[in-house]
């Protein structure tokens, strides 16, 4: 069977090939020229055949410009003897000649094609010398113009999610052209893939490459790849085929407890909606944000103070495990507050870079009392199906919240950053860090603590100022950011993650040079090259001013500058939202001037407006922060609308920065997680059309006999081919900054 050898290139190897700078790399492969994947958290890779494709179309238009340059040598040397006859007076001097004018490229007349697609069916068979995988996938055409071929659709197959260089390249074929909203669809012998002689496959991901060569000039180059775990069912020898879904599963909760399962295209269709009941009718609960395993097949929603404690009978929060495929609660976790005694609230949760763990912050008793101010706790939960440890947890003690919290680790950029666990306690105005390296002593300890900046108790000024509330990690600086909404003389808290004792510093509040008016959440972009945060002040009706927000950019790897500071006018941020190193979504909250608008800001490095706003696109009210999201493929953002009356998600398209749909819910729209498409099992005995369109529109015979009758094909062919900011009623009056 083909196997690439060296499927991923490494960032150095692609600059050595190419001759290009690392930054050049991640902004082609941001931009769509180059393709590229995450190996881990950390670690970005090239592939290499899109690496090649560039090569060998750089070596086709240098070849075209020596011909072109040859022709224009001929006609100047039948010039120069022309004139040298007396026909023309002229004069040359070599030294003098200008450059040659490079006209721009027409506009393509008509549109640009856009290629995406799905999965059909996946069908794992016992063959006698091994197992034999169909695969069929529908190809589309969604753009506005013709896709002129041929070009490559590749099956990629790999023991886990990630793709590395002992992956399997088993198949490909050819499509010659696609019109505007046509789809090739798999027919007899032909548009499927058939791979034979496997060991083993259950647990394995299917990578489907849409154009794999970048034959076709896109709008959107970011759908072209799809990807999806082959499950038990299709081991088994039922046929698994793809939901109505071929885009990503939205999923959103409400005040009134439903949890509602979206298309994530249009028509956005409704897939299915559950409730969930509270254990006891004297609990109030809450649903909370929206997480996933590893591998996409279990979405975690966090439910608050849903359930009572098992061992002390405290009000307590926990989660539910819902089954991607048949979107049903599954398990049931419920995380009492042994180690600090009081009632659990879970509010944020982030991923470890292990890929097995979540981190959910707990942020203890609503209102007033000393329980309030007591110290809160963060629990870490094994999330990982696959592991013997799933839904094992350990709870370790912070400081006070409300809490946000960022993970750090080390990367290429910073080798020697360390495992942690950072989370900001704002009633404390401090800081834990957590040791989150197995190998360590200290492991899941508390082994720092930030202090506020408080003189002459912090002579330094160095810490943590009012109402710590974002964080991130650079990937490139390996520091820790922390964003103070109410900042007086600290906006960003840093924490050095490379060096011994953690050192902290500042980077000050203001707005002179080299400082930020105000800050909050934390967003890394662009691999942690530029790290962004947003602020806002209030009105001042007595003086007639209005309002003012801001995004700041700090730029990670030249010392923490700050280079940009983005007037966004009169307007509330809490969270923001990266479109693939494009775009940054700001939706409005509750707070500052305008409730109805997702600010646009360019971020693009590339771009001739970069760190400028784009637009206001017009969304529904807010009456609190909106937990939305941008879709992985970067096409569609969603926001909830969290006024009273709205019960609604506003849906944007990233293409047109324009509002395209609002998804009606029940309650009080909350939160919004996304998740890949996972395939749904149909077992080969149901009756009726199914059956038909399963058994008999393409020829194959599912209920094959033999290894001759499978599926109308000849079986011996192509073997080797083959945040937050939101209104949480926390613990002071500055929580809701």
């Amino acid at each position: 069977m083909k196997v690439f050898q060296k499927l991923l290139l490494r960032v150095d190897e692609t600059v050595a090939l190419l001759n290009i700078s690392r930054w050049t790399v991640y902004r082609w492969v941001e931009e769509g020229r180059l393709m590229g994947t995450k190996i881990g958290k950390g670690s970005l890779r090239v592939f290499a055949r899109s690496v090649h494709s560039l090569i060998r179309d750089n070596r086709n238009k240098v070849e075209k410009g020596y011909h072109m340059r040859m022709v224009a040598a001929v006609l100047m040397m039948v010039f120069i003897s022309w004139s040298a006859a007396g026909q023309v007076q002229a004069q040359l001097n070599p030294t003098s000649i200008e450059p040659p004018v490079v006209v721009p490229a027409a506009p393509v007349l008509g549109g640009v094609p856009d290629l995406t697609g799905s999965f059909v069916k996946i069908k794992v068979k016992e063959k006698q010398d091994g197992l034999k995988l169909v695969v069929k996938v529908e190809i589309c055409n969604v753009g506005s113009a013709i896709a002129v071929g041929p070009f490559r659709v590749s099956l990629l197959l790999s023991e886990n999610d990630v793709l590395d260089g002992g992956d399997l390249f088993p198949s490909a074929f050819p499509i010659d052209e696609l019109a505007p909203g046509e789809c090739h669809q798999p027919v007899k012998g032909a548009g499927k893939f058939r791979v034979r002689g496997l060991e083993k496959i259950h647990g394995h991901t299917a990578f489907i490459m849409i154009d794999d060569g970048g034959a076709v000039t896109e709008s959107n180059e970011a759908n072209n790849n799809l990807s999806t775990i082959i499950s038990d069912a299709a081991v088994a020898g039922d046929t698994v085929v793809a939901s109505s879904v071929t885009g990503n599963t939205v999923l959103i909760n409400d005040s009134n407890l439903n949890l509602y399962a979206f298309e994530g295209k249009p028509p956005f269709d409704q897939l299915a909606r559950f409730n969930f009941q509270p254990a006891s009718p004297e609990l109030v609960p809450t649903m909370g944000e929206v997480h996933y395993s590893p591998d996409f097949s279990k979405a975690i929603v966090i439910i608050r103070e849903g359930f009572i404690g098992p061992t002390q009978g405290l009000v307590s929060s926990g989660i539910v495990i819902v089954d991607m495929q048949s979107l049903l609660i599954e398990e049931t976790v419920v995380l009492e507050s042994l180690k600090t005694g009081n009632p659990s609230r879970l509010v944020h949760a982030y991923d470890d870079p292990d890929g097995k763990h979540l981190w959910l912050n707990n942020d203890g008793p609503r209102g007033e009392g000393p329980e309030v101010e007591a110290t809160d706790s963060v629990f870490r939960v094994n999330v990982d199906p696959s592991d013997s440890n799933y839904l094992q947890w350990t709870e370790i003690v912070t400081g006070a919240g409300h809490h946000k919290s960022a993970h750090s680790f080390p990367t290429q950029e910073a080798p020697n950053a360390r495992l942690l666990f950072a989370t900001s306690n704002i009633s404390d105005r401090s800081i834990s860090v957590v040791d989150n390296d197995p190998t360590s002593p200290t492991f899941l300890q508390v082994i720092k603590t930030v202090p506020p900046i408080n003189p002459p108790g912090n002579r330094e000024m160095v810490g943590v100022d009012l109402v710590p509330h974002g964080m991130d990690y650079s990937e490139v600086s390996g520091h820790l950011y922390s964003g103070a909404t109410s900042p007086l003389s600290c906006a960003v808290t840093v924490i050095d993650t490379t060096r011994e004792g953690l050192p902290v510093s500042c980077i000050p509040a203001g707005t002179g040079p080299g400082q930020i008016p105000a800050a909050g959440y934390i967003h890394a972009a662009h691999h942690g090259e530029i790290v962004y945060t947003v602020g806002s002040k209030a009105a001042d009706e007595e003086a007639g001013t209005p309002g003012q927000g801001w995004l700041s950019a700090i730029d990670a790897r030249n010392k923490n500058k700050v280079i940009a500071v983005v007037d966004l006018g009169d307007v509330g941020v809490g969270s923001i939202d990266e479109k693939n190193g494009q775009k940054a979504y700001l939706p409005s909250n509750n707070r500052r001037g305008r409730t109805n608008v997702a600010v646009v800001v360019d971020i693009d490095p590339t771009s001739h407006t970069y760190h400028q706003w784009l637009r206001d696109v017009t969304i529904g009210e807010s009456g609190s922060h909106r937990n939305g999201e941008v879709s992985p493929a970067g096409d569609y953002a969603f926001y909830p609308n969290t006024c009273d009356d709205c019960n609604t998600v506003s849906v944007i398209d990233t293409n047109l920065d324009e509002e395209v749909a609002r998804l009606q819910v029940d309650g009080h729209a909350s939160n919004v997680g996304i998740a890949r498409v996972l395939p749904v099992s149909t077992s080969g005995t149901h009756d009726g059309p199914a059956d038909d369109i399963e058994h008999g529109r393409d020829g194959e015979d599912d209920h094959e006999h033999d290894d001759h009758a499978d599926d109308g094909e000849d079986d011996h062919e192509h073997d080797d081919h083959a945040d937050d900011g939101e209104d949480d009623h926390e613990h002071d009056d500055h929580a809701h900054e």
